[in-house]
């Protein structure tokens, strides 16, 4: 939850505070602000063992400080804007995760550790007992001499089966689901054995639940990379002619299965800067979330125009809407709004790394509801 909330001028004062006795608090030589000042988001976590928040002091709390630029229209960054957060709890998840994650490892390790251990036991005491047994037949020399080369060819191919196991593991360990994917394909489509119709249907389920996963785990991943600060872009000029070309089919079926009509008969001629992948992402998402969350039969109107130097692109729906007290959370991660309960499949990630990712492009995302 937001906490306190400031605004600063492009000296580093604060003009502004929810809480009032901290307006003309001086934030010039704070790195993060000096970064918003430059133009970038910045955001800080830090450990408070007191503070003062808007509805007064609040104590032993994870504080995520976000610095945004507030710009003119010709670009200047006129103010900036900082944002307290209460990440406490979802600091609190994470390590708990984390420490149920480390734990998994542990015990993995932990029972393998212990097989090697017993393999090299029993190893050790095979390697004694013939050691002992050969140097007490002097005369038998040579058979002594082979039994160790044997043993040395045993250890060696004992020592390389234990590498290979290791790095079998661990690129399963990695790829799981992939893996899964892959199998689950080859069966639905073998022509020599085609699966039964019951077959077929179990199948597609480990299709769907295993996408549904795989999607939610790269989200995650192109989330917690954005919040890294490692998101890689290719900014070039895009054609949205050539965006909307490659967006509208993929979300056809979809479409079809609703009864949803996509109207996007206008072509644009226009041209943006961005990454076209990352572009592609975010406007595949909102394609697909006015299709998955309109009404059977709805509408889904896709328009562009441009305006002083920028170019807006809306998506519409006539779906049945978003309730107003749920505005402030439609681009917070793993919020569905009030959609868990239905049939339609979501991560509740998806608008929350559309925003993340055109904020990264300089681009500005919003929403309206209008009621008919």
């Amino acid at each position: 939850p937001v906490i306190k909330i400031k605004v600063y001028n492009p000296q580093g004062i604060a003009l502004y505070s929810s809480v009032r006795s901290e307006i003309g608090e001086d934030k010039s030589a704070n790195p993060a602000f000096q970064g918003a000042r430059g133009g970038r988001t910045v955001s800080e976590l830090t450990h408070r063992g007191t503070m003062s928040a808007s509805e007064g002091q609040i104590e032993n709390v994870d504080v995520l400080s976000t610095y945004l630029a507030i710009r003119s229209s010709d670009g200047q960054v006129q103010a900036v804007f900082e944002l307290y957060s209460d990440v406490t709890d979802t600091i609190a998840a994470i390590q708990r995760t984390t420490l149920k994650l480390l734990a998994g490892l542990v015990l993995v390790f932990g029972l393998l550790y212990a097989v090697l251990l017993a393999i090299v036991g029993r190893a050790d005491r095979l390697l004694g007992r013939q050691y002992r047994e050969l140097k007490s037949e002097i005369d038998a020399r040579r058979a002594v001499e082979s039994a160790l080369r044997k043993s040395e060819e045993t250890a060696a191919g004992a020592s390389r089966a234990k590498t290979e196991f290791l790095s079998s593991m661990s690129h399963e360990l990695r790829t799981p689901m992939n893996a899964i994917l892959g199998f689950a394909q080859l069966l639905e489509s073998d022509p020599a054995a085609p699966p039964t119709l019951e077959q077929r249907r179990s199948v597609e389920q480990i299709l769907k639940a295993g996408r549904h996963l795989l999607e939610l785990i790269n989200e995650v991943l192109d989330l917690a990379k954005i919040e890294a600060g490692k998101l890689t872009l290719s900014v070039e000029p895009v054609s949205l002619d050539d965006l909307l070309a490659e967006c509208l089919p993929l979300v056809h079926k979809m479409a079809a299965d609703r009864a949803v009509r996509v109207d996007a008969s206008h072509p644009t001629s226009l041209r943006v800067m961005g990454d076209y992948m990352r572009l592609k992402q975010s406007l595949l998402d909102l394609l697909s979330n006015a299709v998955k969350y309109n009404r059977r039969a709805g509408l889904v109107t896709v328009a562009a125009s441009a305006q002083r130097g920028r170019v807006r692109i809306s998506v519409t729906d006539t779906g049945h809407g978003i309730p107003e007290a749920m505005h402030g959370e439609l681009f917070r991660p793993f919020r569905r709004l009030g959609q868990n309960s239905t049939e339609v499949e979501g991560t509740g990630i998806g608008l929350a790394l559309t925003r993340n990712l055109v904020t990264a492009m300089g681009v500005e995302i919003g929403f309206k509801r209008e009621l008919c």
